[in-house]
């Protein structure tokens, strides 16, 4: 398990086990050195008692303000956020957590008591996994560290794998195997000596904040920036990074902030602009279509699949990082807090003329004029339903490989109806932002030894943005709080250009025939085979390659589930 996980960590490994008569415990920390490069703070940490176990990943950046709480009562050996989150755990227990701001997943162990608790930041930054029979319960940051145990026996979760070939990503909890699941975004797990399993959720403890934005985003910039090395930026030219780069050279005083962007199309003659405005040492990294021949390097270390592109461009900027240090900033989840997707301005369109945009639509299906509107008019009328919430997941599906029909089962999965704009963006965060923009943020970074923190997902920020109306974020075509605050520092041009994905080129690359050994690897047997037949599969590269039809995405998907099935079953 330890090796298997050892790309997380590489500064430091250490396993701690305990024997007891009736509970046996182990606990193992690969460590990533980032705010203290001290050895004493190396983990799994132990108490002075000697009673109580910490194993931590992530950064709690309020941590010296709980250190100054507990100043009174512990006198600390180290530096480290590991130390104070240990005490402060150990005096004030379970409900303690709720204090902790930050990105963490964290095992805190009870010896005396033959209790553990099982912890997952509100936000679902750091990923978390656990499987649990009725004799054992493995923990880990990674599903490959629970598979390299041998201890757990795992089955396909076929559900899962139709929820992918619809989403791109899993939903809610779930994962590629029955039998793991994920430790969801604020949940609190408690395992007592018998295993049963009490489960709880953050509370937020926010007190009133008179902060504007501005303020909310530089305080927390000022805590998050804090490292051993200062952290880099993926820069993309686009509203969320160009911003975070902004306010650190602006505000914070930051001067040759290393930058980061692939010279792959739009994006890089944006952020080599904003690099030059804001004083940042800028790095742009070549990538050719040769670079596919390094995805199964990536794919090896994923924890399942993800079919998004995003995710191996993350792991090339992430090696290039590497170089300078490990910490890289990213502006992921602005978009699901302040409504930057192209569905959410779909969606909204929607909930005003939703009886209009439905008999339009049954008169185009009668008529047969729904083939000669323009795309993304085409993209919405077909997607409409009576019901908001099957619209929204429609508009979800837009790269589906295969139709997901059942949406009562991801609407109890997600514990609420979609019926507004607002529930909207909560979907997404809890969805999309968890199980794809965040999950693959974390684990392309991981394989190169950065950590990748988010700053728009510190808990003020999060806070600050639910008082904001979903009509005024959608104001400027969405994300309007931060268009506006970016343009006073001389940004408005980087507010008005049209949004683009983070990604490769993979639609151009997919045409070139130089790519055709892709396909031709993967082995008739294969049990991709079972969810999208062969011959469709050609058929789409056929149309594909011929310009007709744009299906790069579904290739994408179809690819990466095609190879995680080759080294699992």
């Amino acid at each position: 398990m330890q090796k298997a996980n050892g790309f997380r960590g590489p500064d430091a490994s250490n396993v701690l086990v305990h024997m007891g008569e009736n509970w046996n415990i182990a606990a193992g920390v690969n460590r990533l050195k980032v705010i203290d490069q001290d050895e004493a703070s190396n983990q799994p940490m132990i108490s002075d008692c000697g009673n109580y176990w910490l194993s931590f990943n992530g950064e709690v950046y309020n941590y010296q303000d709980l250190k100054n709480r507990l100043s009174q009562k512990v006198e600390f050996k180290t530096k480290s956020d590991t130390e104070v989150i240990l005490y402060w755990l150990k005096e004030y227990g379970l409900k303690g957590i709720d204090d902790l701001k930050g990105m963490f997943a964290l095992v805190f162990i009870d010896i005396r008591n033959q209790n553990t608790i099982v912890a997952r930041d509100k936000h679902g930054i750091i990923p978390l996994f656990y499987y649990k029979s009725d004799s054992e319960i493995i923990i880990s940051s990674s599903i490959p560290a629970i598979e390299d145990t041998k201890l757990a026996s795992l089955s396909l979760n076929e559900q899962a794998v139709n929820e992918y070939l619809a989403f791109r990503h899993v939903m809610a909890i779930r994962t590629f195997y029955y039998e793991v699941q994920s430790v969801g975004p604020g949940e609190i797990l408690e395992f007592n000596e018998e295993l049963k399993t009490s489960q709880y959720l953050i509370t937020a403890n926010q007190d009133e904040d008179t902060r504007t934005l501005k303020e909310v985003l530089v305080d927390s910039l000022s805590l998050i920036n804090e490292s051993y090395k200062k952290p880099g930026i993926l820069l993309s030219g686009g509203v969320d990074s160009t911003l975070l780069l902004a306010l650190l050279n602006k505000e914070l005083g930051e001067r040759e902030i290393k930058t980061y962007t692939l010279d792959t199309g739009p994006d890089t003659r944006w952020a080599r602009k904003a690099a030059n405005q804001y004083g940042a040492h800028h790095h742009e990294i070549l990538v050719s279509i040769e670079v596919l021949n390094r995805v199964d390097e990536y794919l090896d270390k994923a924890d399942q699949p993800i079919g998004d592109h995003g995710a191996f461009a993350s792991w090339l900027v992430a090696e290039q990082a590497a170089q300078n240090g490990n910490v890289l900033l990213s502006g992921a989840g602005a978009d699901e807090l302040f409504g930057g997707y192209n569905r959410h301005r779909a969606f909204q369109f929607y909930l005003k003329n939703k009886n209009a945009l439905l008999m339009y639509r049954h008169f185009a299906e009668r008529s047969g004029t729904g083939a000669i509107l323009p795309k993304n008019v085409k993209a919405i009328i077909n997607n409409v339903e009576n019901s908001p919430h099957d619209t929204y997941l429609n508009f979800l599906q837009n790269y589906a490989v295969n139709k997901f029909s059942q949406s009562e089962e991801i609407h109890l999965a997600a514990d609420y109806i979609i019926d507004d704009l607002s529930s909207a963006l909560k979907f997404d965060r809890n969805n999309y932002l968890v199980n794809d923009v965040l999950a693959i943020t974390n684990n392309a970074s991981m394989q190169h030894n950065v950590e990748t923190r988010v700053p728009y997902l510190y808990d003020d920020v999060v806070a600050y943005a639910t008082t904001i109306s979903s009509e005024e974020k959608m104001k400027n075509k969405g994300k309007a709080p931060l268009k506006n605050l970016l343009s006073l520092y001389g940004g408005k041009q980087y507010a008005q250009r049209t949004k683009m994905g983070f990604g490769l080129p993979v639609d151009k690359w997919l045409r070139d025939k130089s790519t055709n050994w892709l396909w031709d690897s993967l082995d008739d047997d294969n049990p991709v085979y079972k969810y999208v037949s062969k011959p469709r599969l050609l058929e789409m590269l056929r149309l594909h390659r011929a310009g007709k039809v744009d299906y790069h995405m579904q290739l994408w998907s179809i690819l990466v589930l095609a190879k995680w099935f080759e080294r699992k079953l």
